[in-house]
């Protein structure tokens, strides 16, 4: 306890022992002042607190002494305007250097920026039309009362039209423990929805999101604020915000935090939010949305409000919508941790809004496929996914523009483990024209119609997808590479998703379900409400007692190494039989040879570390085969065909499948040999 804090706490504790003594005195005036109160707020009904800077001020130094990490407070007031879709905001922002490095400058993301033009790093990859185009229109900018202005530069890709950093300098440094005032007032149109921000075409529905000047992240002496890249996400720090939205009364409202306040005056509304210890805040309004809340029962004995804002139109899914969100909880409280908030709300985003899903704290969106069968597991997976991100994004914050793989590859992995928990293997499918989901397989088609197919229902793994896309791009880029340095979409894609997920697929396949769900456990404990790197979840993997690691660390994760083991011979000598495995690749895992005979199957266990090794087995029977990894252990083998040798040839399942491929070439030539 500080010397100053002390003062006021023996201050205050002498002004309550004088008010004890002299209250009998002044009794009558207590009831006095609480009538006149109440008479006030019915004369006032259309007045909040977030009218009034001087209780903004004093409202946000208390809202930092309740978190003692927090540095920074966040007060926005919101005048929407629907009609010219247009807001005008007044934000305070109250930031205390928590460090013990001293700053010069203090730096923001302003990433609706990004949509301002064409030349912007993401302007480049979408070609934004005007109606998409937006930019935030500064009005007036003061920190501690001294009016300044914003410097754009561009941190890591010199390109001057991009706008979405900004910073301030000051003459003297900010020392550790000093506070600075920094009041923005701005206006900001918004754009129609291209990807997470925006209004929806053709329907009364707003997406609000990395819509205010929000700081980087200070960390260790240095400012970590990066542009909007075309694939890469977002890092901020965590704050406190209390936000107000003042709208049209009609409109429904969901946002990150719980609703502390809401007055009504003629024709509009004033909402006021309050969000603790959270990296974001996003909203969403509609006048269509058809909302139900349910309570979720956590096993660590709190009520978890679960609501959904659903599309008028997507109503009758409603109850696969709670069952998923519902067991996804269940999973995570009984496998990882407490859910991180007491309540969520799921945005059921429209078609036309260009939004997909997409995570921000106790607020996600979703999309619902116009034909939905729960063969497929639509929505059913993105929610999933996405209630995921409160515990690895949310929660366990990690830089999604530098270590995408941190939360997304976690995060696929977990998704897999909660389909398959509750939902098992899903149909494997294609979609007619985009909408229409058609069991089988399509392997090729002109402008969405399917040309070469197989009409058959069966089932796939839940890796099937992410392996398909690994074997496409296993050696452009490494989930360890900077994220938004990676040189496209699919690889970004790879590395982020399903790569990550991968490896954790083979982590569970050494260790077992339960321990690999233990070390996640162990992640998410040790780091809930922190900001993290790939070093806390690498130091949990190296502290991981029952198993030594080190070599899946250094071959998984520490570097991007192909992996290819091979049966090169199986020879016979009397009841000798020699079999020749080789490693073709860099990377080494742990493995076993499986030695098949006619009665029996041998197993020899191997640590893959040569680069080729001949075993020797002595048996009565006839061997009739050998296999590497018969178990499937390590899936990010490139090639499973050289993973076997037969001491017999055999030549049915190829003939089969080129039977079966002559028949498909023969369609096509039939359907293209028609067209003109």
């Amino acid at each position: 306890m500080t010397f100053l804090t002390s003062y006021y706490t023996i201050n205050f504790s002498c002004e309550i022992f004088f008010i004890f003594i002299y209250m009998k005195r002044f009794l009558f005036i207590i009831p006095l002042f609480l009538l006149s109160l109440l008479l006030y707020t019915i004369e006032q009904p259309g007045i909040t607190s977030i009218t009034n800077n001087n209780s903004l001020d004093v409202l946000s130094s208390s809202l930092q002494k309740k978190h003692g990490e927090i540095s920074t407070v966040y007060k926005l007031n919101v005048d929407f305007n629907p009609d010219k879709k247009l807001f005008t905001v007044e934000e305070i922002i109250n930031w205390k250097n928590l460090t013990e490095f001293s700053t010069n400058e203090i730096q923001f993301h302003l990433y609706a920026n990004a949509f301002s033009n064409n030349k912007t790093e993401l302007g480049k990859k979408f070609d934004f039309d005007e109606s998409e185009q937006t930019k935030i229109q500064i009005r007036s900018l003061t920190v501690n009362g001294i009016v300044r202005q914003f410097e754009y530069f561009q941190p890591e890709i010199d390109n001057l039209f991009d706008s979405t950093v900004a910073r301030i300098d000051f003459d003297k440094p900010i020392l550790p423990f000093d506070s600075v005032v920094i009041k923005i007032k701005y206006e900001l149109q918004i754009p129609r929805s291209r990807i997470r921000f925006g209004y929806a075409a053709g329907r009364e529905f707003y997406f609000i999101a990395q819509w205010f000047p929000k700081l980087g992240v200070f960390k260790d002496g240095k400012w970590i604020c990066s542009q909007y890249h075309p694939y890469t996400e977002f890092y901020s720090d965590f704050a406190d915000y209390e936000v107000t939205i003042n709208l049209p009364k009609d409109y429904i409202v969901g946002s990150t935090g719980q609703l502390i306040n809401e007055v009504i005056r003629d024709s509009n509304k004033s909402l006021t939010y309050s969000a603790q210890n959270v990296i974001d805040f996003a909203w969403t309004a509609s006048t269509e949305f058809y909302t139900q809340t349910k309570n979720y029962q956590s096993k660590f004995g709190k009520d978890i409000e679960v609501t959904f804002l659903i599309q008028p139109e997507n109503k009758k899914l409603l109850s696969r919508k709670f069952q998923a969100a519902f067991n996804t909880i269940e999973y995570l409280e009984q496998y990882i941790g407490e859910f991180p908030y007491s309540q969520i709300n799921l945005v059921d985003a429209p078609r036309t809004a260009n939004i997909g899903g997409m995570e921000y704290p106790s607020i996600v969106t979703y999309f619902t496929p116009l034909f939905s069968p729960i063969e497929i597991q639509r929505p059913e997976s993105t929610i999933i996914h996405e209630i995921i991100h409160q515990y690895f994004y949310a929660a366990v914050s990690s830089n999604e523009v530098y270590e995408a793989w941190l939360d997304e590859g976690i995060t696929s992995y977990l998704e897999a483990k909660i389909l398959s928990e509750y939902y098992g293997n899903p149909i494997l499918h294609f979609r007619f024209i985009d909408y229409y989901p058609v069991y089988g397989m399509s392997f090729l088609s002109f402008r969405e119609v399917p040309l070469i197919y197989s009409l058959k229902a069966f089932e796939f793994e839940h890796s099937s997808y992410a392996l398909a896309s690994y074997y496409l791009n296993n050696e452009l880029g490494s989930i360890r590479d900077t994220s938004y340095k990676l040189p496209n979409r699919l690889s970004y894609l790879v590395n982020a998703y399903s790569k990550p997920y991968l490896i954790l697929q083979v982590l569970e396949n050494y260790l077992g379900k339960e321990e690999t769900l233990k070390l996640i456990s162990d992640y998410y404990s040790k780091n809930k409400f922190s900001l993290v790197d790939a070093n806390d979840f690498l130091d949990v993997l190296k502290n991981n007692e029952s198993t030594d690691l080190e070599w899946f660390i250094s071959n998984f994760l520490n570097e991007s190494k192909k992996f290819d083991y091979k049966i090169r011979s199986l020879a016979k000598e009397g009841n000798t039989y020699k079999i020749f495995v080789e490693r073709l690749e860099e990377g080494i895992a742990p493995t076993e040879i499986a030695v098949y005979s006619e009665v029996d199957t041998t197993y020899i266990d191997w640590d893959g570390i040569d680069r080729w090794r001949v075993f020797t087995i002595e048996s009565n029977n006839e061997i009739i085969a050998a296999e590497v990894d018969p178990f499937r252990r390590n899936i990010l083998d490139i090639n499973y065909a050289n993973n076997s040798y037969t001491v017999e040839p055999k030549y049915w399942a190829s003939l089969s499948i080129a039977i079966r491929w002559f028949f498909w070439v023969q369609n096509a030539l039939l359907i293209f040999g028609s067209v003109g």
